[in-house]
């Protein structure tokens, strides 16, 4: 089994599945085609895109020869075993569809999963039905430095945890749904969430001050900042036994252990910072591989349909909470509430 070889076709060819390699300060995997081409048991057979231009372009720079600006066409003619899905999230749910009744085996979707629970849900319902595995590319979900974060949280190194906050930019759905379902993957699911509506960075998908409340019985306080002025994505952790603090878009962490205070003995401190440090170089060729695996049935999904439905719905929610300034209740009721990424 281990030799077979999986055909691969993508559809959207813009920057995360084909453009961002362009880039030269972006290091390593950085794309679905890279990913694809790179991975040992994958074959880039084919794509997809309605701008016949960059159709061109995607073919000429990965040498790919079989071009469709029809989908259908393309999984008729190609039959891909592997289907990335790198397009709108207000697509997905139309191209998932199809792609599951056409016979694909294995389905990566870019994030957010879709533009509303309703489509969301009836996404994962198809694929669970058909048993495809239906994996999301929340990016950190499949780096070793964030593993290893969620396994020392999951063993209790940091001990109880007393505060969470989190600072983003560039959007509830853009980057906000990529912080939501990290918090998600090291404390689990969010019970409710208020938004503040004095703070509103943004039109179409604005960026906002907001409190997650999560199940386990304590929240965490994010801050919206303007991305004009720089990148910023960090949760800074304090625990009964320790401090994480995660930076640099994740790049980085830092943990600091409990000690005997140096000045007053009836008291303890947190002691010198122990650095850790990664790339995502990486992160893309994990998931192809995870998705691989998944579809032989070797382990589970590390971001699969079901878990990529909880962050949308927090993104939803703080919408929600937005319009009605209220705090909302997890899982709320408004299905069709739609958010708009950029």
């Amino acid at each position: 089994m281990k030799s077979t070889h999986y055909k691969a076709a993508i559809v959207g060819c813009g920057r995360i599945a084909s453009m961002f390699a362009q880039d030269k300060r972006r290091r390593g995997v950085v794309t679905h085609a890279q990913a694809y081409q790179r991975h040992p048991r994958t074959v880039l057979v084919a794509a997809c895109d309605l701008d016949a231009q960059r159709l061109s372009a995607f073919g000429e720079q990965w040498k790919v020869k079989s071009l469709y600006t029809d989908f259908e066409t393309m999984l008729r003619k190609e039959r891909p075993d592997l289907l990335s899905v790198c397009t709108w999230n207000t697509t997905h749910l139309a191209l998932v569809e199809i792609a599951a009744r056409m016979g694909v085996k294995g389905i990566l979707c870019e994030k957010p999963l879709a533009d509303s629970m309703e489509s969301a849900s009836h996404m994962v319902r198809i694929c669970r039905d058909r048993k495809i595995p239906l994996l999301v590319n929340y990016s950190r979900r499949y780096n070793a430095l964030h593993q290893k974060i969620k396994q020392m949280i999951d063993r209790g190194e940091l001990g109880e945890i007393q505060s969470v906050s989190a600072y983003y930019v560039a959007g509830v759905a853009n980057t906000g749904t990529h912080l939501f379902d990290l918090l998600d993957f090291f404390f689990g699911p969010v019970a409710w969430v208020s938004a503040h509506p004095d703070k509103i960075l943004g039109d179409k998908d604005p960026s906002v001050d907001a409190y997650l409340f999560f199940k386990k019985g304590f929240g965490a306080a994010l801050t919206a900042l303007d991305v004009r002025h720089y990148m910023q994505f960090e949760i800074d952790i304090y625990g009964s036994k320790g401090r994480l603090r995660l930076s640099d878009t994740g790049l980085r962490a830092e943990r600091w252990k409990v000690v005997p205070h140096s000045v007053f003995s009836e008291y303890k401190t947190l002691g010198a910072s122990k650095g850790l440090s990664t790339d995502f170089s990486k992160n893309l060729l994990n998931a192809v591989d995870n998705l691989i695996q998944v579809c032989e049935g070797q382990v589970a999904p590390l971001c699969s349909g079901e878990e990529a439905l909880k962050s949308l719905e927090v993104a939803l929610a703080l919408y929600e909470s937005l319009r009605k300034k209220t705090r909302v209740d997890i899982p709320f009721k408004n299905k069709k509430l739609t958010l708009e990424s950029k």
